[in-house]
């Protein structure tokens, strides 16, 4: 590994670390953090290993730079237990396909008001969109209760699907504890104790089940923007 990429995979590293930690705030503690808190850092990072971060994005550049990249297959079931498929997504224009962690992520609940609200624009411009969790059919429903969506959100049990495309990460060691000790019960949430989530994505699929635009960042804080989305849509 040369030195400047471990300076790149150091500073993805932190990058991954400080959202933890800004997100566990903003959550928990009912607001985001003040400038001068954001400096010293919350206390939760104490409890985040590092090289999750390393994980994380090795997992990011693997799927960005095979071919599974360029061609996406789903064939999942929604929050009511209908199978839904890529094959059906494309039959009237391009599909959006999003990944999210699950309904307890604040960042993920955001992404989700964003695009439920984006959907006429969407839906305008001929396309469908999708959203992915690996949660059983209560919490993703939740999920898409409390966003006020109308797309169907698809149950990714075990982050198989996920896993397919390399963007499932493990969670061991201090951060299950921390979670853990917060409440946050993902074996509860996904119906299994593999203690996995996914890195948020949006991959925008065109006709011929190909890629056309995606977006892939190990700092889930970040979620492709809006005039993004829409301009990959554009004919």
């Amino acid at each position: 590994m040369t030195k400047k990429t471990r300076y790149f995979m150091g500073g993805s590293a932190a990058i991954l670390v400080a959202g933890l930690g800004t997100g566990l705030v903003a959550y928990y503690g009912g607001g985001f953090p003040s400038l001068s808190a954001s400096r010293s850092g919350p206390s939760e990072l104490s409890y985040v290993p590092a090289d999750s971060a390393v994980v994380a994005f090795a997992n990011v550049r693997e799927v960005m730079d095979s071919q599974l990249r360029q061609r996406l297959k789903i064939a999942l079931p929604d929050e009511n237990g209908q199978i839904v498929s890529l094959t059906d997504l494309l039959q009237s224009g391009p599909a959006i396909v999003t990944f999210h962690r699950g309904h307890w992520c604040p960042y993920c609940r955001i992404s989700m008001s964003t695009l439920a609200q984006a959907q006429p624009e969407i839906q305008r411009r001929g396309a469908r969109m999708v959203a992915i969790v690996p949660e059983t059919a209560r919490y993703a429903r939740t999920m898409k209760e409390q966003s006020s969506a109308r797309f169907p959100v698809l149950l990714d049990i075990d982050n198989g699907y996920a896993m397919s495309l390399n963007l499932a990460v493990w969670i061991d060691g201090e951060m299950k504890d921390m979670m853990s000790a917060l409440g946050r019960a993902l074996p509860e949430y996904q119906g299994n104790d593999t203690w996995m989530l996914p890195i948020p994505a949006t991959f925008v699929i065109g006709r011929d089940a190909r890629i056309t635009a995606r977006f892939v960042d190990p700092d889930y804080r970040k979620r492709m923007a809006v005039d993004h989305l829409l301009a990959a849509l554009a004919p």
